[in-house]
């Protein structure tokens, strides 16, 4: 009877020549991720300043400013929605971050116990 490994990745993490990844790798690969996800803040953050920028350019022109202003409110809706999965995809790399360093741990354990 042959033991199944009972943790399985259906898609490995792969670096850029190709070599599979481990559990540090990922680890390495998601606070990678993280510190790029620091610049779809930025731009979040950017896009709602814009909007304001905008609202505020409509208003002081007035009536000729109405078709600026609905240009404002969309790109205030963009930057709500920009905001929103910002914060999703947040949560969701917070998550895959805690699996993995709870694998690793439980791998190191494990590695911990065999040896003894």
């Amino acid at each position: 009877m042959t033991s199944k490994p009972v943790i399985t990745f259906a898609n490995p993490i792969k670096d850029d020549d190709g070599n599979t990844l481990g559990v540090v790798g990922k680890t390495i690969f998601v606070d990678y991720f993280s510190k790029r996800f620091d610049s779809f803040k930025y731009m979040g953050n950017s896009t709602k300043l814009l909007s304001l920028n905008a609202a505020i350019e409509a208003s002081r022109l007035g009536e000729e400013g109405k078709g600026f202003g609905v240009v404002a409110s969309e790109i205030k809706k963009l930057s709500n929605n920009v905001e929103t999965q910002i914060v999703n995809i947040g949560e969701i790399v917070a998550q895959i971050n805690e699996k993995i360093v709870n694998m690793k741990d439980k791998m190191t354990s494990l590695n911990r116990d065999y040896k003894d």
